[in-house]
């Protein structure tokens, strides 16, 4: 046992020996490494004070819009640089890498639109490395518009009687803002249909306006002039426009273009035959038509006139045109009322009618150049040579409206008829078993 002990204990020193040698080679070892990376640490200190990153621009003022270059210096080779607007972080340009001799060249960074006069910082950020350079930059004015020089406006047309519808067609304005208009202050007169158009892309816009009638209508004879103004973009832009109200008019009465006591169908809704059926009209254009068919169902072209039935005349006045399937009649107001795909016109050219009296037969016959899918009258409204709106218009007290979208836009060919809470739909010139059409009883006596 004691032998064994002895041996043991001699063991046992010689390990803890061992043991102390080892840690004391650790301990070296490791101030070894304490020392060298001490020393790399201080090199790269150094390295570091002696190479600043930096970045300078070029040009270093100007107006908003100006377009700078930043060129980098002593940056990390292969890393990404990244500019931002110092005002509120926003990136400039794209990211650029830098070169192995850590330098950078980043083009086609904008000064902000909206950047005030005055020092704006400009922050080039090393994604990787995590730290960013300042440079400066000094808004020093901000440039002048670009301004139409030409806006313009002009009135179709440009004189008329009480009652008058009249289109305004603006050209040369600023795309994106909006026009008001008016009388100076104290003109004895008003104008029905005002609107604030926006400009489109082109520079224009379009709208219709009807000269007052009643209390609220000027006095005429008399011209009014119309100023035309649009703030927008800096710019400041006005035109002035002259409408002349030439005569007192007189107020026209229309009635059903058919025999009383007969049933129409209203097919289709108020529309410009410029435009398909359906169509959402642009600002401004002009809806001068409706068409109205007879109780039977005729298509065109091939079925032979309805000679049973008679379009007659929507309200009293002269026939200045009685050819080519149309009827025109102007009235006293200064409109003209067109009733078109008529067979055996029984008026001629100069003749005075009445209100009832039997015009011609609906049929497939159209005008040169036109069609038509089934017997039907196609009506509408003209004014100094142009399309009058037939908007508002009542037939017999049955008021005639436009279909519109959710933001106002006038949709082709759709529409209603409305009198006494009755209201007939017309949907986009189509009657069959998904689309039927609104029938309406024409209960006028007999002129």
């Amino acid at each position: 046992m004691g032998r064994h002990a002895a041996t043991a204990l001699v063991a046992t020193g010689h390990s803890a020996s061992k043991r102390r040698a080892y840690r004391l080679r650790r301990i070296r070892l490791l101030g070894v490494i304490l020392l060298l990376t001490c020393g790399v640490f201080a090199t790269h200190s150094s390295l570091a004070a002696a190479q600043v990153s930096s970045v300078t621009l070029t040009p270093t003022q100007g107006p908003h819009g100006t377009v700078v270059t930043g060129n980098g210096s002593n940056w990390t080779p292969g890393d990404h640089i990244q500019a931002y607007w110092g005002d509120d972080n926003s990136i400039l340009g794209s990211q650029v890498t830098v070169a192995s001799g850590g330098t950078f060249v980043d083009q086609g960074l904008t000064i902000p639109s909206g950047a005030t006069i005055g020092s704006h910082q400009i922050l080039f950020s090393d994604i990787e490395g995590r730290y960013f350079e300042v440079a400066s930059f000094n808004v020093t004015s901000v440039p002048p518009p670009t301004c139409p020089s030409t806006p313009k406006v002009t009135f179709q047309p440009s004189s008329g009687p009480l009652g008058t519808t009249f289109t305004i067609t603006g050209t040369g304005w600023l795309t994106g803002g909006q026009v008001t208009s008016g009388l100076p202050y104290g003109s004895p007169g008003w104008f029905t249909g005002y609107q604030t158009p926006t400009v489109n892309a082109t520079g224009g816009f379009s709208y219709n306006e009807t000269v007052g009638t009643g209390p609220n209508g000027p006095t005429p004879p008399g011209s009014y002039v119309f100023t035309y103004v649009e703030n927008y973009g800096g710019c400041a832009l006005s035109f002035r426009q002259t409408f002349t109200v030439t005569t007192a008019g007189t107020s026209v009465t229309f009635r059903l273009p058919w025999t009383s006591g007969e049933t129409w169908y209203y097919t289709g809704g108020p529309h410009n035959d410029s435009y398909g059926v359906g169509a959402i009209l642009p600002s401004g254009t002009v809806q001068n038509a409706v068409d109205l068919a007879p109780p039977e169902s005729r298509p065109c072209p091939g079925s032979a006139p309805l000679t049973n039935r008679w379009v007659v005349a929507a309200a009293p006045g002269k026939v200045v045109q009685a050819s080519n399937s149309v009827v025109l009649i102007q009235h006293a107001n200064g409109i003209t009322s067109g009733y078109m795909h008529l067979a055996n016109i029984k008026v001629s050219v100069g003749a005075t009618v009445a209100a009832g009296n039997r015009l011609g037969n609906p049929s497939c016959l159209a005008p040169t150049g036109g069609s038509t899918s089934g017997i039907h009258l196609h009506f509408y409204l003209m004014q100094g040579g142009a399309r009058s709106s037939i908007v508002g218009t009542m037939l017999s007290g049955w008021r005639i409206d436009a279909a519109r979208t959710s933001t106002g836009a006038a949709i082709n060919y759709n529409g209603t008829m409305t009198k006494a809470g009755v209201t007939r739909t017309a949907n986009a010139g189509r009657c069959n078993a998904s689309h039927p059409c609104g029938s309406i009883r024409n209960d006028i006596p007999a002129p």
